[in-house]
């Protein structure tokens, strides 16, 4: 019976080819953008979401100007974050992320063009759900010239040696590696290969550099209780 069918259903085709054509064209587009439009809000409603405590999760932005100057600026001062994580209630924890751009390291007397570094808070691999492969997870940045990387950045510095306790230079200042993380993939920093502490000195070349701080150039996150939320 099924095979009668389909006999009928392709002479049918064949005998109209012009509107089969039309027809099956029109079914194949129409299939392919509903594919693309399920798949686009798939990734917009389960983005962000895979973070723990992702419901209690905000990034802060700046409102700047009033009027039709308004804009809103994904970044905020540095210090706000220090604010709020003293002085408002329902803030549980703060992470900071300041983009450095694309450093050059030395490792010994070889320079080395690097990837993107940044400063970001010890927060940031506990509130973003990033494990440490290697290094104390507690205290990720183990004093104030110390930097976590990824795993594609220790291969390019130190091949298949253990990258946990060696140096690298920039600007003349010496950085030791304190931790070892996987290839960010879909983080706020998911480009960055290398981080440093927020607690290095103010007059660090590399810290003096990157911040005016009053500026609203840092990416600023925040937890908060769900008591904060609810009421």
């Amino acid at each position: 019976m099924f095979q009668n069918y389909f006999k009928t259903a392709w002479r049918h085709l064949l005998h109209n080819k012009f509107y089969s054509l039309i027809n099956i064209t029109g079914l194949a587009v129409g299939l392919a953008v509903g594919i693309m439009i399920l798949l686009w809000a798939q990734d917009e409603l389960s983005f962000d979401r895979s973070y723990p405590q992702s419901n209690q999760l905000y990034q802060v932005c700046a409102h700047i100007g009033t009027g039709s100057s308004a804009q809103v600026w994904g970044g905020t001062p540095a210090p706000l974050a220090v604010y709020a994580r003293h002085s408002m209630p329902g803030v549980i924890d703060v992470v900071r992320v300041e983009g450095l751009g694309s450093l050059s390291f030395s490792l010994g007397d070889k320079k080395i063009a690097g990837n993107n570094s940044a400063f970001a808070d010890p927060s940031f691999f506990s509130v973003f759900g990033i494990p440490l492969l290697e290094g104390d997870k507690d205290h990720p940045f183990n004093g104030t010239n110390s930097m976590v990387i990824t795993t594609s950045t220790a291969r390019k510095y130190f091949g298949q040696k253990d990258p946990l306790g060696k140096t690298l230079s920039v600007n003349k200042e010496n950085f030791v590696v304190t931790g070892l993380i996987a290839d960010l993939r879909r983080t706020p920093a998911s480009t960055m290969t290398r981080s440093f502490p927020w607690t290095m000195p103010p007059n660090n070349l590399l810290r003096t550099a990157a911040m005016g701080r009053g500026r609203p150039s840092t990416r600023t996150w925040v937890t908060i209780s769900t008591l904060s939320i609810c009421g």
